[in-house]
């Protein structure tokens, strides 16, 4: 993911996604939406960024950064939906919790991995060191339950980069691909977008459908 790419993405574009969908989906039918309401957090300053990459050694990847900035820290995404950046840990308290100054390091060191990685014994997946170095460069951006978490790479090779985290169920890390390229920020939230309008727009369609035919039943 090279740096400087968000300048040619139409954030306002995005925005107005965004709203499209509140707008269909009034039953708030798509998961999760019912958590988060399709409602954002308020936007961070740029110093409050800044203070953050200062305190845990980073240049958070341009395309998040720049919506937290310009659009919201948080709140609608997919899933349980986005969480605001002091959440970044959240994934990393599932298996290393006693560790706290470790917690306040662990994005600075490298993601380790380029390609899907896997456990290859239950020893390794419960393996301390193994668990710490899997962790490492990665930052929560939403819960999708059951333990299931999207992250950002922040530090490494991957940075820039949205991986899935199924440890919690031998899954391991595996990074997020659409036509064959890995997905950035930008591209996975506009997925959920439109994937979620297309939803909303086909129950909204089977319905009329099947109201038609029910209209059709009544009057024989």
């Amino acid at each position: 993911m090279k740096e400087g790419k968000y300048m040619k993405r139409d954030y306002k574009a995005l925005a107005n996604k965004l709203e499209r969908l509140r707008a269909l989906d009034k039953k708030q039918e798509i998961f999760g939406s019912n958590y988060h309401n399709y409602l954002l957090n308020p936007k961070l300053s740029e110093q409050e960024v800044e203070e953050f990459e200062m305190k845990n050694g980073i240049v958070i990847p341009s395309e998040y950064r720049y919506f937290i900035c310009e659009i919201g820290n948080g709140g609608s995404g997919p899933c349980y939906g986005l969480l605001p950046l002091t959440n970044y840990h959240e994934h990393y308290d599932n298996y290393i919790w006693e560790d706290e100054d470790l917690k306040k390091s662990y994005l600075r060191y490298s993601f380790p991995y380029t390609d899907k990685w896997e456990p290859r014994s239950n020893n390794e997946h419960d393996n301390y060191d193994v668990l710490k170095q899997s962790l490492s460069g990665t930052l929560a951006l939403s819960h999708e339950g059951c333990g299931y978490y999207t992250l950002l790479i922040v530090s490494g090779e991957e940075r820039g980069n949205i991986w899935l985290d199924g440890m919690v169920s031998d899954q391991g890390m595996m990074p997020l691909i659409r036509n064959g390229n890995r997905l950035g920020f930008y591209e996975w939230y506009e997925n959920w977008l439109d994937n979620s309008i297309l939803e909303v727009l086909k129950k909204k369609k089977n319905t009329k459908i099947f109201r038609v035919i029910l209209n059709k039943f009544k009057r024989r």
